[in-house]
């Protein structure tokens, strides 16, 4: 066989694997309001900055995402996802100690996928990219502002590896490269234990922008349901996944539900003496359901360190209607100044002592007393009103009556001068 057929037969072989490519997208978003710039590959998306992205229409693979904030006092980082064709696939980026990453959030169906009323930036996959603040690729970065820690775990590749390698499905060892150190093989992964069946419902907090352009705090509740089925008689985990969006009354978007969780082991592992000012500050600058504060309030065992608490609480509480304490008024005991100049004499005067006249204390009011004195006083308005009205009846029919008398007496003077006027003319 020469070369020319060999060609033609893996041509042949190739084409319904090229065929057969499948695209998805790729969701990015942020729960704290940072807006920033994402990068597939170093190829960045979207020219203009915002807190939920989603990127259409990528081809099935792995590849490098870059996040860059727009604030500069974050730093940006790079992770390695895999996009799966035929499939949105969402990722939250968070906090872990001092680094951020991303967390994929859902993996769903495209036919599934359903839209929210949000500011999301939708786009189409562009594999040129564009430029970003003067930057045509997110190596443009500085170094220096970009995360690198040697502790990250890749999935697969090295930041500095080719996009078509990583396609092909060549990876090559793991966060060692990035600093130049020797290439570690990757090692094959332990079997994992089978998925259990369940169901998980995450309750989460989102804001949403209304048709009329406000926003509102809406309680987004995910709910998953795994269930093993066999296909070719494969054991294989199925999930379903439905989000509800309920409306709240809520002003602000509450704490988090990891920083609420740390406040609260924080005020629970401390001293007595000590839980107040913990919880005090754990909550200043903060946005905190009913909830949440009753749940921090109640580790606070004094309960004038709780009602002080309580105080502090009424201020980022998100519903204050339903704010889970009743404040009572904080007791100030002040102490009398002593006056170290003056010095206490012995009186040796006969004080004349005055009789204390001691008032007899007020007899309370019975119930049917209190009601005769309500009737009383509504019978003497009631009385007071038709008074008032009779008299203005009264001075409308003196005036209407003056008025008319004054009218006769016109009508008969005006009469006598008419037929004095006849008289003289005969």
């Amino acid at each position: 066989m020469n070369l020319k057929n060999l060609y033609y037969i893996l041509l042949l072989v190739s084409l319904p694997i090229l065929l057969n490519a499948q695209e998805g997208n790729c969701v990015v978003f942020s729960t704290d309001g940072a807006t920033f710039h994402i990068a597939l590959d170093n190829k960045f998306q979207n020219k203009d900055a915002n807190t939920n992205i989603k990127v259409t229409d990528i081809p099935e693979g792995d590849y490098w995402v870059t996040v860059f904030f727009t604030d500069k006092t974050r730093k940006a980082f790079k992770s390695n996802v895999r996009i799966l064709g035929k499939k949105e696939t969402s990722f939250q980026i968070e906090k872990d100690d001092n680094s951020w990453k991303l967390k994929q959030y859902s993996s769903v169906p495209l036919a599934q996928v359903q839209s929210v009323s949000n500011k999301q930036t939708v786009l189409a996959y562009n594999d040129a990219g564009v430029s970003i603040q003067g930057m045509k690729s997110a190596n443009d970065i500085s170094k220096d502002m970009v995360e690198r820690d040697p502790e990250i775990n890749r999935v697969h590749g090295t930041l500095e590896e080719e996009a078509e390698s990583k396609r092909s499905g060549k990876f090559s060892g793991s966060s060692a490269d990035i600093e130049g150190e020797t290439e570690v093989a990757a090692a094959t992964p332990a079997p994992q234990a089978e998925e259990k069946e369940g169901t998980t419902i995450i309750n989460k907090y989102i804001t949403t922008t209304n048709a009329d352009g406000t926003t509102s705090i809406v309680e987004e509740t995910t709910t998953l349901i795994k269930e093993i089925v066999e296909r070719n008689g494969q054991r294989q985990m199925r999930t379903k996944r439905s989000v509800a969006l309920t409306p709240t009354d809520l002003t602000c978007l509450p704490m988090e539900k990891d920083a609420f969780l740390a406040l609260k082991d924080k005020v629970q592992n401390a001293a007595a003496d000590q839980r107040l000012n913990i919880a005090q500050d754990g909550i200043k600058g903060q946005c905190m359901t009913p909830k949440q504060i009753k749940v921090v309030g109640d580790l606070i065992l004094s309960e004038v360190d709780q009602n002080n608490f309580a105080i502090a609480a009424k201020e980022v509480c998100a519903n204050p209607k339903k704010f889970p304490y009743t404040i009572s008024d904080p007791v100030v005991v002040k102490e009398p100044k002593a006056d170290p100049q003056k010095e206490v004499k012995e009186v040796k005067e006969v004080i004349k002592e005055e009789p204390v006249v001691v008032e007899e204390p007020t007899k309370e009011k019975t119930k049917a007393e209190l009601k005769a004195e309500l009737k009383a006083l509504k019978e003497k308005q009631k009385a007071e009103k038709a008074a008032a009205k009779a008299k203005k009846k009264a001075e409308k029919a003196a005036a209407k009556a003056k008025k008319k008398a004054e009218k006769e007496v016109a009508k008969a003077k005006k009469k006598a001068e008419k037929e004095a006027a006849k008289a003289k003319k005969k």
